[in-house]
C-alpha cells in the first residue's frame, strides 16, 4: 500500500503537554502611587518564574483636571484625555539584573503612535481598545475621570514576540532582578474643551486659551498584572544546559528616536544614526513645532472613519502643497530607500507593507481615508527586514535587518514639496514645523551562569 499524504485537518491526534500550568500575578509599583506628568512609576517583576512577556498589564486611574481661573463661565476649559493610553508615557526603561535594556527613546508615545497608526487594526481599535486603553478622544464639557489599562508595550522586552522576537517567555531566575520604569508624558498630552464649543474649534477668547495651558493630570491606583507558567522538569534541564554550554540568546525589541526641530520652507533633511546588529524598520512623522504645548486644540480628520479626532500632540500631518509634488526618501550611508523620490500615496500604501500586509487578504490598519492620512495620521515607513510567516516555531524566527555597527552609519529622510503653514493664534497653528524618526531595532540579550547579562544593540 503506497503512502499518501493526509491534510492536517483530516488527522486525529493530538499532543499533551504534561506538567502545564498558568497563573496570573498581581504586581505593585515600588514608587509612588499618584503622581502627575513625568512622573515615574517603577515595578520589579516577579522573580524565579516563567513570565508570559506579553501579558504584562498596566491599570491606572487617570484624573484631568481642566482650568476656569481666566475669565468667565464659558472661557472655562475642561480636560479630556488623549487617544490611547499609550500617549500618557514619555518613556519606557527595561533593566535586567541592572542593565539597561531598553529605553533608548525620550518619544516613546509618539514613536507609538506612529507605529500603531501602521500595525494596528480598525477592529481592534473599535473593540478591546476602546472598552479598556482609551482608543478615542470623548468630547464632554466636564473634567476626565477614567480608569484605563495598557497592555501593549511596543519597543520593549515586553513586546514579546513582536517584530522577530526570539521568545515571549523569560525564565527570570536565569536572569536576575528585572525592573520596570514608566515615565509619564507631560501635560501637552492633554485635549481641551471649552465649555459649549465643539472639541475640535477654536478656543473663542484669550482668557479659553490661557485656560487650556493650565491643563494637567493625575495617575493613581498604579497596579501591575503578569501572567507566568509551570513547565515540566526537563524544560528547565533543557534551559540549564544551554545556559552552561554558551548561554541564552534573547532577541528583543528597541526604539529609537530623532526629533527635528524648526523646520520652515518647503524642504527638510532629518539626519539620524544608530548602531545596531539589526535595524528592522524606519517610521517618519511631521506635525507642528507646537505639539509639546499644553492646550492647544485637538483636530477634526477629514473623510476619517470611526476615531476621527486627533490630539494636537499626536497630530502627524504630511503637508502637500497644491502646486508641488510632495516627494519623500530615506537614505543610509548613501543608499536611497526607496531609489527614487517617492510621492505621498506610496507612503499611504506602504504603511500596510511596511507590516507585510499586502495582497487581497491582508489587514488593514487605522488609516482610512486618504484625505486624513495627509492632515492626521501621517507616516513615512520603511522596512528593512525579511518579511517572514507569523505563528511559525521559535526555530524559524531570524534577525534579517540591517547591521549598522560595521560603519560609521549615516542616516537621513529628506521630504520635499511640502506648503508652509499659516500661524494662527486662535488655533494655535505655528508656521514651524517639526520632524520625528523613529528607528526599531532587534538587540540581542546574552544571559550566561551566574545571571550574568550583557546586550549586543
Amino acid at each position: 500500500m503506497s503512502d499518501i499524504t493526509t491534510p492536517t485537518n483530516m488527522m486525529y491526534g493530538i499532543s499533551r503537554l504534561q506538567n502545564y500550568s498558568k497563573n496570573k500575578f498581581r504586581l505593585l509599583p515600588t514608587s509612588a502611587t499618584t503622581l502627575g506628568a513625568y512622573g515615574i512609576i517603577q515595578v520589579p517583576i516577579v522573580q524565579g518564574t516563567i513570565v508570559d512577556l506579553s501579558s504584562l498589564k498596566c491599570q491606572m486611574k487617570v484624573a484631568a483636571t481642566g482650568s476656569s481661573t481666566n475669565g468667565g463661565a464659558g472661557d472655562e476649559v475642561f480636560a479630556r484625555l488623549p487617544a490611547d493610553v499609550s500617549s500618557l508615557i514619555q518613556r519606557v526603561e527595561v533593566l535586567v539584573n541592572g542593565v539597561l535594556v531598553n529605553g533608548s527613546s525620550s518619544d516613546y508615545n509618539a514613536c507609538t503612535r506612529l507605529r500603531k497608526l501602521c500595525k494596528g487594526t480598525f477592529d481592534r481599535d473599535q473593540s478591546i481598545d476602546r472598552a479598556v486603553s482609551h482608543s478615542s478622544i470623548i468630547p464632554a464639557d466636564a473634567n476626565e475621570t477614567v480608569e484605563v489599562l495598557m497592555k501593549d508595550w511596543l519597543g520593549t522586552l515586553f513586546a514579546g514576540g513582536e517584530e522577530g522576537a526570539s521568545t515571549r517567555f523569560l525564565h527570570t531566575g536565569l536572569c536576575g532582578d528585572i525592573t520596570l520604569r514608566i515615565q509619564l508624558a507631560g501635560n501637552n498630552a492633554l485635549v481641551g474643551k471649552q465649555q459649549g464649543v465643539a472639541i475640535t474649534d477654536n478656543y473663542t477668547t484669550a482668557d479659553a486659551r490661557a485656560n487650556a495651558a493650565l491643563m494637567t493630570y493625575q495617575v493613581s491606583d498604579i497596579k501591575f498584572s503578569l501572567e507566568a507558567v509551570s513547565m515540566p522538569p526537563q524544560y528547565e534541564m533543557n534551559l540549564m544546559a544551554e545556559l552552561a554550554s554558551g548561554g541564552i540568546e534573547v532577541a528583543y525589541e528597541e526604539m529609537y528616536s530623532f526629533p527635528l526641530q524648526n523646520i520652515t520652507g518647503d524642504a527638510f533633511e532629518n539626519r539620524f544614526s544608530v548602531s545596531t546588529r539589526c535595524l528592522n524598520q524606519l517610521f517618519a512623522g511631521v506635525r507642528d513645532a507646537n505639539s509639546g504645548t499644553t492646550g492647544v486644540r485637538a483636530h477634526l480628520l477629514p473623510d476619517a472613519i470611526g476615531d476621527a479626532v486627533v490630539s494636537n500632540a499626536m497630530r502627524f500631518r504630511c503637508y502637500p502643497d497644491a502646486t508641488k509634488q510632495l516627494s519623500w526618501q530615506f537614505s543610509i550611508n548613501n543608499q536611497k530607500h526607496p531609489n527614487y523620490p517617492a510621492d505621498l500615496i506610496e507612503a499611504c500604501a506602504d504603511t500596510a507593507s511596511v507590516e507585510d500586509r499586502n495582497g487581497v487578504s491582508g489587514r488593514g490598519n487605522l488609516i482610512t481615508s486618504f484625505a486624513s492620512f495627509k492632515d492626521g495620521v501621517g507616516v513615512f515607513p520603511l522596512s528593512l527586514k525579511h518579511n517572514q510567516p507569523t505563528g511559525g516555531m521559535p526555530s524559524s524566527q531570524m534577525s534579517s535587518g540591517l547591521d549598522t555597527r560595521s560603519t560609521n552609519m549615516s542616516g537621513t529622510v529628506e521630504l520635499r514639496g511640502m506648503s508652509t503653514p499659516t500661524a494662527d493664534a486662535a488655533s494655535g497653528e505655528t508656521a514651524v514645523r517639526s520632524c520625528l524618526v523613529c528607528a526599531v531595532s532587534l538587540p540581542l540579550m546574552m544571559i550566561n551562569v551566574g545571571k550574568s547579562v550583557s546586550i549586543s544593540f
